[in-house]
C-alpha cells in the first residue's frame, strides 16, 4: 500500500488571487486503496494537518495500522432494526 502528502489551501486564496499563509494551508495524507469492483482507482483523505511533519507521522501510522491488518473504515454502519 502506498500514500503520500497533499497540501491544500482551505480559504482558496489562489482562485481569488491572494498568496496563502500557513494559517489556510493544510496537509492531508492520501492512501491508495485497492481498485474498486469496477477497476477504478480508490483514495482514502485524512483530515487536515497544520505541518507536513504532523501529516508524514500519521501517515506512517496508518500505513503501520494498515500492515498490521487493522483497517478502520470510515464508511457508514448499516444495522438491522429488531
Amino acid at each position: 500500500m502506498k500514500g503520500h502528502i497533499a497540501k491544500k489551501c482551505v480559504r482558496r486564496c489562489a482562485q481569488a488571487g491572494r498568496k496563502c499563509s500557513s494559517r489556510c494551508t493544510r496537509y492531508y495524507y492520501v492512501l491508495d486503496s485497492t481498485p474498486d469492483h469496477d477497476g477504478k482507482r480508490k483514495q482514502t483523505w485524512s483530515s487536515g494537518h497544520r505541518t507536513r511533519k504532523e501529516a508524514e507521522v500519521g501517515l506512517a501510522e496508518e500505513l503501520q495500522r494498515r500492515n498490521e491488518g487493522i483497517v478502520v473504515s470510515s464508511g457508514k454502519i448499516t444495522v438491522p432494526s429488531s
